[in-house]
């Protein structure tokens, strides 16, 4: 089989900043409005109800999450290969438990300090 470039991201703008994702979830920044975290993560508001509690509460959905098809409470995260949280291509995307985030952040962290200036 022929290589093949991926499809150029599309960008979206929250804001003065660009949100990056491919194509194929595109629709997902369009059918909602999304906002930043202080940290920079893209989010959305949604109410839900539990069960058990008499009234919706608000709850922050992640767009990496989404994109991932993660859901709340499932013990995983989605590392950003890059470390930029406005870059949510799947090829940057990947899906660790919390114990491979925190080993991943502190290679990240070692290599950055042990990086000539």
């Amino acid at each position: 089989m022929p290589w093949r470039a991926a499809p150029a991201p599309v960008e979206y703008r929250i804001g003065d900043h660009v949100v990056l994702v491919d194509p194929l979830h595109a629709w997902m920044l369009d059918k909602w409005s999304w906002n930043l975290t202080r940290d920079g993560y893209v989010f959305r508001s949604t109410s839900i109800r539990e069960p058990g509690n008499r009234y919706p509460r608000n709850v922050k959905v992640y767009l990496h999450r989404e994109i991932m098809g993660l859901r709340r409470h499932d013990g995983l995260e989605v590392d950003h290969r890059n470390t930029d949280p406005l870059d949510n291509r799947i090829t940057n995307l990947r899906v660790v438990t919390p114990s491979e985030n925190k080993t991943i952040c502190r290679i990240e962290n070692k290599a950055a300090l042990e990086a000539p200036a």
